[in-house]
């Protein structure tokens, strides 16, 4: 878990083309790429070049908008979008 409402699965054997997720259970979750709904429970399967990252029903989660190369003076000015996940 990355805090209370990001998980990332990582990827420790490269060997095997194939990750199984579990999902904690009782919560709804989404793909941060593609903001597919899951439910927590049961095995996700993803491939290697897939990114298996999750973001738990509920979250409010600012994306900073900018381009690569941000200074801290940068980052105070440029936009935020605030992405919703759940209703």
């Amino acid at each position: 878990m990355f805090g209370r409402d990001i998980l990332v699965v990582p990827r420790l054997n490269l060997e095997n083309p194939k990750i199984w997720v579990e999902l904690p259970t009782s919560q709804k979750w989404f793909s941060f790429k593609t903001k597919e709904e899951f439910e927590g429970k049961g095995f996700l399967n993803f491939e290697l070049h897939e990114q298996a990252i999750f973001v738990k029903y509920g979250t409010i989660l600012p994306i900073l908008l900018h381009r690569n190369e941000l200074s801290m003076i940068e980052a105070l000015v440029n936009p935020i979008r605030l992405e919703i996940y759940g209703e």
